[in-house]
């Protein structure tokens, strides 16, 4: 398992969907904050800026020119 070596203080958005459970189990493990809620929801919260990552829809990505990066 990953350790960190210093605590993480990120808000990350938490969509409930199956695909993404692994990646949230991670998150799980190594207790990094999630903030659960549906896709307009999630992708409103990271507009505003208050979540620091989340996997919201290509489509809002799309529209309001979000820099594309990978895990």
């Amino acid at each position: 398992m990953l350790k960190f070596q210093k605590k993480v203080n990120m808000k990350i958005g938490h969509i409930n969907y199956l695909n993404l459970l692994p990646f949230y189990q991670f998150l799980k493990k190594n207790n990094i904050f999630m903030i659960k809620g549906v896709p307009s929801n999630i992708n409103q919260l990271y507009k505003k800026r208050k979540i620091e990552a989340a996997f919201i829809s290509s489509i809002r990505a799309k529209n309001n020119n979000v820099l594309m990066r990978g895990l």
